[in-house]
């Protein structure tokens, strides 16, 4: 049996796609085809049921991935290991991260991840939107929410807390809130994922079921942070944002009792993939330094 072959069947399987494995594959999707076609030929049996809306293995198929992948990852795992020893960490790694959290965290960390590792290229793409790991050829991503695809693995960093807070200033002129519905007299700075429009017109921006009409809406927590400092509302933002100008004085957290809930942070990459002793150093780094953070 062609081992090369039977590789491609399993990421096949394995990502349930031709597209996301010829993607994973760096291959052309017909080339990824032919190789399916060329193992069912091998082996006089067909191993997928193809259709336009999605592709499923047949009996003989699921006998073959469940039998052979453990095997195939070892071997996977051996060759990697091989050549990793003859290796030193150099090369690049690329990967992605929140702007917001890169703007704010990255600076540091990225001068000390270049300062510790110097043979290490790094490439960090920057985006507001999630970047599929597979898609865009990322060795990792640093992604806020849940994981809804479980064909990925992650590593959990921790968990984003949202905090309600004003600037002193703005509190002494409007005056300090004491409950949800005292913000509805306020000026509300909201971010834009909590506010998307309905048929035209803004859907209600609510918290904790009190529904407000925000002042301005946006999609930059950065640009959030500046309207508090000065002075012109209220917002809820990442705790991670507004910890340090609390411990200043310069913001005061509002209803603190109120939990206003919190988004978890992971890191992402590709299914049974082998990592490079690069990527894997870049991974646990990046894990590890914004932990603390998040914790």
């Amino acid at each position: 049996m062609d081992l090369n072959l039977l590789n491609t069947f399993l990421k096949v399987a394995e990502l349930g796609s031709f597209t996301k494995a010829a993607a994973y594959l760096r291959q052309p999707k017909s080339r990824v085809s032919r190789a399916i076609s060329r193992l069912e030929e091998e082996l006089h049996t067909e191993l997928i049921k193809r259709s336009t809306r999605k592709l499923q293995l047949t009996p003989a198929g699921c006998r073959l991935f469940q039998n052979t992948r453990p095997l195939i990852d070892q071997l996977n795992q051996e060759a990697q290991t091989l050549a990793a020893s003859a290796q030193d960490l150099s090369g690049k790694v690329r990967f992605s991260a929140p702007e917001d959290i890169a703007s704010l965290l990255f600076g540091v960390l990225l001068a000390e991840f270049m300062e510790t590792y110097p043979q290490i290229d790094l490439e960090l793409v920057l985006s507001a939107q999630y970047l599929d790991p597979v898609g865009e050829r990322l060795d990792f991503a640093l992604r806020v929410g849940n994981l809804k695809d479980s064909s990925l693995k992650q590593v959990r960093v921790g968990q984003i807390r949202l905090v309600l807070a004003a600037s002193p200033s703005y509190l002494k002129t409007f005056g300090q809130p004491t409950d949800l519905a005292a913000l509805t007299s306020h000026k509300i700075l909201a971010f834009l994922p909590n506010h998307q429009p309905q048929g035209g017109e803004p859907a209600p921006y609510e918290l904790l079921n009190q529904t407000l009409a925000p002042l301005l809406v946006c999609n930059s927590f950065g640009l959030l942070m500046e309207l508090l400092l000065r002075d012109k509302g209220i917002a809820l933002l990442p705790d991670y944002y507004c910890r340090s100008e609390m411990f200043k004085g310069r913001l005061v957290r509002l209803l603190p009792d109120l939990d206003f809930g919190g988004r978890n942070l992971q890191i992402l990459y590709p299914p049974a993939k082998v990592l490079s002793p690069r990527t894997r150093v870049c991974l646990d780094f990046f894990a590890s330094r914004l932990s603390p953070f998040f914790a």
